[in-house]
């Protein structure tokens, strides 16, 4: 129980106050075994699949049911759910494809979202996510500058010019303004929150726990494989 009430204590720090409107937030769930739309999880409008990000994510997994994590290495809540969200997805059958958004509330969140899809283009998220993580939980760093971050990876293996190269690159710059797109599209106003196939939202503020997210994602995905 007392796992539970830090784990909400430290999701809720990472609400953004400047995005609070965007989305109301439903009361929160009651302790129940039972799924239900709008306490657990919210149903998206029917034209956000319909919107061109939206779209362009899909169509990176197209058949199969996209579960899409948006999330910061800014964020305590993010940081907790890491070890749950990591052992569900490697749970997932192959019509499951898990995509990792990172996001952005503000200027001083912009370098670490954009240092994940670095990494991420490196094929070194598996190792190099809990380094950024516990660097900026444990270490207490801020990794609020791109050179701050390239130091902590260098010490880790990567390459300083080959970080760099790729942060300052095209690619991607495309990717994090994508995202920060996809974030408003798909009506995120807070992390962590997950999102399944363009269609429905959750987050741990309407779960409260951990457990109860991955029993609503289970749900949700099989809404979506029986097309209801």
């Amino acid at each position: 129980m007392l796992r539970k009430w830090i784990f909400l204590v430290l999701s809720l720090v990472c609400v953004s106050a400047v995005y609070a409107a965007e989305a109301p937030q439903p009361t929160p769930a009651p302790q129940t075994n039972e799924i239900i739309e709008g306490v657990h999880y919210i149903k998206l409008p029917n034209t956000v699949p319909q919107q061109a990000v939206v779209q362009t994510y899909l169509a990176q997994d197209k058949g199969k049911i996209q579960v899409a994590e948006f999330f910061s290495y800014k964020c305590p809540g993010c940081y907790a759910l890491e070890g749950d969200f990591n052992a569900w997805a490697a749970k997932q059958p192959k019509d499951v494809a898990i995509r990792r958004v990172p996001v952005s509330f503000g200027p001083n969140w912009e370098p670490l979202a954009k240092a994940y899809f670095v990494i991420e283009q490196m094929g070194k998220v598996h190792e190099l996510n809990p380094v950024i993580f516990n660097a900026v939980h444990k270490d207490r760093k801020p990794l609020e500058t791109q050179s701050e971050i390239a130091l902590l990876l260098s010490q880790h293996g990567v390459k300083l010019d080959e970080f760099n190269a790729a942060y300052e690159g095209f690619n991607v710059n495309r990717l994090w303004t994508q995202a920060q797109l996809l974030r408003q599209s798909e009506e995120v106003g807070s992390v962590p929150a997950v999102v399944v196939n363009g269609e429905y939202l959750t987050h741990i503020g309407l779960t409260q726990d951990p457990k109860k997210l991955m029993q609503v994602l289970d749900y949700l995905i099989e809404k979506v494989r029986k097309g209801e």
